[in-house]
């Protein structure tokens, strides 16, 4: 926390607030040493297809057979620094204001940022200028401003130039397959990311993209992508079924008017969108009940129990009123949708609102009252009376009751039993005096007698 942070000395401070990669940090003087730079150790680079070879200046990112890379592949431009610094990033040497960040603006140990490769003929047919060989700069800088190294980090590799013989690639696409929409929804937006610049369609059939009857709208230009893992195309498609299935193909070069010139996709991306068969319930909450405890506080556990909706429930909770709902959530359960949290509350009247939400935001909403009670008294008695040598005691609530022949001022402990119930029976002799005492679940036990009785 930033005060445990700060507790440590006047010149120590958080940084990252906020974020998973908040420290405290030591800000005293001393420092004027600029950031070392390396390649990543963190990141898997088989699973790219790519060598990392160290230079003096940075270090090469060839593919796995040692040469060019791929046009239109995502790869990682991925360095690791000997202290928590802020890393940017430009195609060619600038000053730090006109860079950008390399992965978030973070001080961390370790920036990464995947980069799509152009393609080189893509440029030459457009007019663009795309080259073979690339560079990346890399500078960063440390929380007392040292930047560093003096002569920017270079990241090198190079891009094969040749005719185009692929079929873009959708990355990425959003809904994920499967997942619900509102159960008042009647369309849903439906986007994917493609490795190159293409045109894109839908459909409910799975059919070649010449056949499919609908087009995407994608507004992306070879130089100006939406998103840094490609180019996006975007539909809002009707929703009318328990299960809606879009099926999404793509094609390349959309600069070329004879579609049998271009790259098609021959398999489709599907989109499965799933509408809830009923909203999200609550089926029950609680407590609903008063009850009672034995001390000024006690821990009651709040509980909801939720149906239908969508995969995933959560539910939330306020004292106030659910216009001021924000984080208090209730745990969920092991696939069987119960939400509860124990709460320690004093003995008082409570109205607690309850809200369950599920992925789709769809709700639904409960109140529950209840009263807990701090509960000093000792049991009463409702009933005696005798029958023969049978002596019957019955008392207002659960309770365990204990008697003596000597009087109301015996040692609990010392007592003779007559049972933990409400209806309590012992045999007596005439004329003996019974002095008893009763106790509560608590342990709320009288001073004197709960009542003494001469059996006749």
């Amino acid at each position: 926390t930033e005060y445990r942070c700060q507790s440590l000395g006047a010149a120590c401070e958080l940084i990252n607030k906020g974020s998973i990669e908040q420290a405290c940090f030591h800000f005293g003087s001393g420092d004027s040493i600029a950031p070392i730079l390396n390649p990543s150790e963190e990141l898997n680079y088989d699973i790219f297809n790519i060598n990392v070879t160290q230079t003096s200046q940075g270090h090469i990112i060839s593919s796995s057979e040692g040469g060019c890379l791929e046009p239109n592949t995502l790869i990682p431009i991925s360095v690791a620094t000997d202290e928590r610094v802020q890393c940017k990033y430009a195609f060619e040497p600038t000053d730090w204001e006109s860079m950008t960040f390399l992965g978030e603006n973070l001080f961390t140990l370790e920036h990464t940022l995947f980069i799509q490769l152009p393609d080189p003929s893509h440029g030459q047919s457009l007019g663009v200028e795309f080259f073979e060989d690339m560079r990346i700069y890399v500078v960063c800088q440390d929380v007392h401003g040292n930047m560093g190294p003096i002569d920017p980090y270079v990241v090198e590799m190079c891009v094969n130039q040749g005719p185009d013989v692929t079929p873009p690639v959708i990355y990425s696409y959003s809904p994920e397959s499967g997942s619900y929409v509102s159960f008042d929804a009647t369309s849903s937006p439906i986007m994917v990311t493609t490795n190159e610049l293409a045109t894109c369609r839908w459909d409910i059939v799975d059919q070649n993209y010449t056949s499919m009857n609908n087009d995407m709208e994608c507004n992306d230009t070879i130089e100006s992508p939406s998103s840094p893992y490609g180019y996006l195309c975007s539909a809002n498609v009707s929703i009318t079924e328990d299960i809606n299935n879009y099926y999404i193909r793509c094609a390349d070069q959309p600069w070329l008017n004879n579609t049998s010139e271009r790259n098609l996709m021959t398999e489709s991306r599907l989109i499965s969108i799933k509408k809830p068969i009923s909203k999200i319930k609550i089926e029950s909450a609680g407590p609903n009940e008063d009850f009672k405890i034995p001390t000024e506080f006690g821990t009651v556990e709040v509980t909801a129990r939720t149906s239908s909706g969508g995969d995933f429930h959560y539910c939330r909770y306020t004292f106030d009123d659910f216009g001021s709902l924000k984080g208090d959530i209730l745990s969920e359960g092991d696939g069987v949708k119960v939400h509860k949290k124990a709460l320690s509350l004093a003995a008082d009247n409570y109205e607690i609102y309850i809200e369950c939400f599920d992925e789709t935001g769809d709700f639904d909403r409960e109140i529950i009252n209840f009263e807990i009670i701090h509960d000093t008294s000792t049991p009463g008695i409702s009933r005696v009376w005798q029958e023969s040598n049978l002596l019957n005691v019955i008392t207002s609530e659960f309770a365990e009751c204990k008697y003596s022949t000597n009087s109301c001022r015996f040692n609990w402990d010392d007592g003779t039993s007559m049972g933990k119930l409400r209806t309590h029976t012992i045999d007596v002799i005439k004329g003996e005096t019974y002095y008893i005492k009763c106790s509560d679940e608590f342990g709320n036990v009288p001073s004197g007698c709960s009542i003494q009785v001469e059996a006749t």
